[in-house]
């Protein structure tokens, strides 16, 4: 897989996202049927309506699951 695919996938997966936070206010639906159209849990859905109220549309990209610190035991 290329970069210009990989790049490719990381917008249709803000494009998803984006879209599942606004489609309460587009179509008025429950956030549980929303949430088992997209099938994701109501907890990601929330997760992601915080991180792009905070943060805009930067807030939609997955976060580095790495270690902030690291303890070394000696």
């Amino acid at each position: 897989m290329g970069y210009t695919s990989v790049r490719k996938c990381i917008h249709i997966e803000i494009d998803r996202r984006y879209n599942l936070i606004h489609e309460k206010e587009w179509t008025g639906e429950t956030v549980s049927n929303i949430c088992k159209r997209y099938s994701i849990s109501r907890k990601s859905y929330y997760k992601w309506k915080k991180r792009y109220k905070q943060k805009g549309i930067e807030g939609l990209l997955d976060l580095s699951k790495r270690p902030h610190n690291i303890r070394y035991r000696k």
